[in-house]
């Protein structure tokens, strides 16, 4: 005889066993939708001690049960019971399980924050010098290349101080990655610092030129075969990434755009600034030969004289605005420990002293100068050129070149 009972029914000791596929295919969509039971999720967060991986599965069973007891023999399963959906910040985490960073997201990441972090560094140590005439020097003669392995352990430890006052980095922010511990936890800054110290130096070859190629490749094959570099070992640390929307994604890529174009047009200006400092250095170079040879050959006089203090000066100022040179107008070098500088006398006095004003901040604008007088041994006529040589006192610090700004003034008897 045709049985009568429903297809998804099957009747076991005069009990009606509902099929369980539907129960299964109904628990499995709710954690795809977040529409979870939240009691039951926690229970099964709770009976695999914090296994994410495992949860999943452990809701799924508990939920089966659950609609299994709730569905009447009689009748097939109903609809999941109306339940307010919870936020997405209360089980998006777990219901969305992160997983290990893919390499080329982690580099993407990190050159992200380096175009942005880098420039605003190295900005910083060189208005730091620009206070010190002898380290600002240093700075504006050194190579670009040496500059940038020197200022990447900065960089980095810049990098560990934004990721602890914000949780995160943009450049990571935005690809959906984190650096966290074995235990999903965020890193303390010390931590932190000490991982960005470990990628400096087995991650990035101590940012040596070439090296570093080596370095990043040999690291990006270790996380595709294992899943982490050898710093993130050393570290016990992991860097995992989430699902990212298409609205995060696009942002990510103008924010990249936006860097790159940002650093090619410092790029050009820093390289247009360069020329010219060299060319003005080439200049002043020829400019100096040919003024020591004429001081040897005795074709231009000489003229010394000897720093005054400011109460034994006299005679009459020049305005403000009418001064013999400006930043570098008169030629200037120095030798065996004298000054010598050349003072062409454009005006219709006669002048016995000089005042000079020495600014150690190339030019900057502030009041941050260095002022002195000096005396002459001779008065210089009108439309007269002179070398004029002085000691040196020990508090003037001078650098040969057009990296300085030197400001004189004449003053009449």
């Amino acid at each position: 005889m045709r049985s009568n009972q429903h297809p998804e029914m099957r009747t076991h000791r005069g009990t009606t066993q509902v099929n369980d596929d539907r129960f299964f295919e109904q628990a499995l969509q709710e954690v795809r939708s977040q529409k979870v039971v939240l009691a039951l999720w926690a229970r099964a967060l709770s009976d695999v001690d914090g296994d994410k991986a495992k949860t999943v599965a452990g809701y799924i069973k508990l939920r089966v049960q659950q609609l299994k007891l709730e569905t009447p023999s009689d009748l097939a399963p109903t609809s999941a019971p109306k339940i307010a959906p919870p936020s997405a910040d209360a089980i998006g985490d777990a219901l969305e399980e992160p997983v290990q960073a893919k390499p080329w997201k982690r580099f993407v990441a990190r050159l992200v924050d380096f175009m942005w972090e880098a420039p605003l560094v190295g900005a910083t140590v060189g208005y730091l010098g620009s206070n010190d005439a002898s380290v600002n020097n240093w700075l504006q003669e050194s190579d670009a290349m040496v500059l940038g392995v020197l200022l990447t352990p900065l960089v980095l430890a810049f990098d560990a101080f934004v990721v602890a006052m914000f949780s995160n980095s943009p450049g990571k922010a935005l690809l959906g990655l984190r650096v966290v511990d074995k235990s999903m936890r965020a890193l303390p800054a010390i931590d932190h610092l000490a991982r960005n110290m470990r990628l400096w130096v087995s991650g990035l070859a101590l940012g040596l030129p070439a090296l570093n190629l080596f370095a990043m490749a040999y690291q990006g094959d270790k996380v595709r075969k294992e899943g982490c570099a050898t710093y993130d070992r050393a570290s016990e640390t992991q860097v995992v990434e989430k699902r990212v929307g298409l609205l995060r994604g696009l942002a990510a890529a103008l924010f990249l755009v936006l860097l790159v174009s940002i650093n090619a047009v410092l790029f050009q200006v820093n390289t247009g600034q360069s020329s010219a400092l060299m060319a003005r250095n080439d200049d002043w170079q020829l400019l100096v030969r040919a003024l020591q040879g004429m001081v040897r050959n005795g074709t231009i006089d000489t003229v010394v004289g000897q720093h005054l203090e400011r109460d034994q000066v006299s005679g009459g100022m020049w305005p403000s605005d009418d001064v013999l040179s400006i930043e570098n107008g008169s030629t200037w070098w120095i030798e065996d420990g004298s000054f010598f500088i050349h003072i062409p006398n454009p005006s219709v006095y006669n002048i016995r002293t000089v005042r000079f004003h020495f600014e150690p901040r190339v030019c900057a604008s502030s009041s941050n100068h260095e002022t002195f007088h000096v005396q002459l041994g001779r008065s210089v006529a009108p439309g007269e050129s002179v070398v004029a040589t002085f000691s040196i006192l020990p508090w003037q610090i001078f650098a040969e070149g057009n990296q300085n700004c030197l400001v004189i003034a004449g003053i009449w008897d």
